[in-house]
């Protein structure tokens, strides 16, 4: 996607937005000092073009029982088309995967899990990703712990 050039308003939308978390348009149009309408129309628009990609709560894992966080670096013996949609399509149908990254350097992608222990881990593992024919190897880094997670996307 391309770099939307975004007026002086709609970035101080976002950033409310992003701070705010759960606010009505009314309470955002006051916090950016516009009124109602103009403001749900640039955020209805916003949303149209992507730039807002949706809402959602943020869930506190260890209160749903996912004690273990774990990134994956995962490299592929040989780059196929039909290697990407298969290891895709895979990890799209885990659960417990919360990302997936393509990246640059000696791996391929990175791969972040949130599951409830290590067995449920290494289940992952065994009966998903060392089945995969494409897989070369996987290297594991488990969260020790979560520094921060809440930040805002710089919004300038």
């Amino acid at each position: 996607m391309m770099k939307t050039n975004l007026d002086e308003t709609n970035r101080r939308i976002l950033r409310a937005l992003q701070r705010l978390g759960r606010v009505t348009m009314a309470e955002l149009a006051e916090h950016v000092n516009m009124s109602l309408a103009p403001v749900h129309k640039r955020v209805r628009k916003m949303e149209e073009d992507g730039i807002i990609k949706g809402y959602w709560p943020r869930v506190d894992r260890l209160a749903l029982g996912l004690g273990v966080e774990v990134f994956l670096e995962v490299t592929f013996r040989e780059h196929h088309d039909d290697h990407t949609q298969a290891f895709r399509a895979a990890l799209g149908r885990v659960p417990e995967v919360k990302s997936v990254r393509m990246i640059s350097g000696e791996a391929d992608y990175l791969v972040q899990l949130v599951v409830g222990d290590i067995a449920d881990y290494q289940r992952i593992v065994r009966e998903v990703l060392l089945k995969l024919p494409m897989i070369k190897d996987i290297r594991s880094s488990i969260v020790l712990e979560e520094v921060f997670d809440n930040q805002p996307l710089h919004v300038d």
